[in-house]
């Protein structure tokens, strides 16, 4: 795993530990976010070449807060 992936790791787990505390399947959050299916799958598994704005819609869908880092 790429050092971006493993800076992702922990968004991508929290996206996927919210969507089934919801009760929702990949296609469910897919639908509600207007992405495909393997967006999700993708965001999941903290693959580096989602879009960030992508990344930030399904997030607050989840109700997930972000935060971006300050250089």
């Amino acid at each position: 795993m790429s050092d971006t992936a493993n800076i992702l790791l922990p968004f991508a787990v929290a996206i996927r530990t919210r969507r089934r505390a919801l009760g929702l399947t990949q296609l469910d959050l897919a639908e509600m976010c207007n992405v495909q299916r393997q967006t999700i799958g993708r965001l999941e598994g903290a693959d580096p070449n989602v879009a960030l704005g992508t990344a930030m819609a399904v997030a607050d869908v989840l109700g997930l807060e972000t935060r971006l880092a300050a250089g």
